[in-house]
């Protein structure tokens, strides 16, 4: 029987050293918070839900959050050394979109402050401190390891998705994204690559990639863009600052 996972079940249990998560449905907040020395989660196809919280402070490097993970609780993963990590969407689930719980950095938690406020840096803060503009700003703890990311379901790369995310390399998108809104990857300055078809994308939004001048790679072929006739709306500043390319290609009708 698919169960669930009792909140704070096995918070502090500082001895365990390996999760595998199986027959659970839902995993409840802070069922592994501060189990300092678990090096090894695996998450098993049964889960549909991980709560706010609930392996924060282990000490994995890397994560698969399968595909039927339906949602994501706010600092799942907050203090967690993460070098890679592989989620079905962004943010705290596949419908979010243009809130501050549909970023990438919400499932490491979050501080709010007044807008213009202080831009914690990566620099400044041991982390990478994504952000997020509405009212207020909103500074995410995005691990300063965390070099890699997959997402595997999402079609829509929601509003400022990895904004100023300014230590991260690689980025894989699926093949079927349809939408990346505006901001989406404004301000990647280590950026390299972004692994994603352009077959049924429609729209690339302002300043999407702009200021990503370590960007060498989207789609598949090196320093050349290539905008096929299906993408109807190409954004300002869409690609500015990319000193990168050598090649822009535009079949846009």
């Amino acid at each position: 029987n698919v169960m669930t996972l009792g909140s704070y079940a096995f918070a502090g249990c500082t001895r365990l050293t390996t999760l595998s998560v199986d027959m659970v449905g839902t995993i409840g907040e802070g069922a592994f918070d501060g189990c300092i020395n678990v090096t090894s989660i695996t998450i098993g196809d049964e889960v549909t839900t991980i709560n706010a919280y609930a392996f924060r402070n282990t000490m994995i490097t890397e994560i698969v959050v399968p595909d039927n993970v339906t949602g994501i609780g706010v600092g799942v993963f907050q203090g967690c050394p993460l070098v890679s990590i592989t989620v079905p969407f962004i943010g705290n689930a596949a419908t979010t979109a243009s809130t501050t719980a549909g970023v990438f950095g919400y499932i490491f938690g979050y501080t709010a402050t007044w807008h213009g406020g202080t831009v914690m840096t990566s620099a400044g803060a041991g982390y990478t401190s994504q952000i997020y503009y509405n009212s207020d700003m909103y500074n995410y703890y995005i691990p300063s390891t965390l070099r890699h990311v997959t997402i595997t379901k999402d079609t829509t790369i929601p509003y400022c998705a990895f904004n100023k995310c300014d230590l991260i390399e690689t980025i894989t998108l699926p093949k079927n994204v349809e939408w990346i809104d505006g901001n989406a990857f404004l301000d990647c300055t280590a950026l390299q690559s972004v692994d994603m078809s352009f077959d049924v994308l429609t729209t690339i939004g302002n300043s999407a990639f702009q200021n990503c001048p370590s960007l060498v790679r989207i789609g598949d072929v090196e320093k050349t863009i290539s905008i096929p006739s299906n993408v109807v709306t190409l954004g300002s500043y869409a690609f500015a600052g990319c000193t990168k390319f050598v090649t822009v290609t535009v079949d846009m009708v």
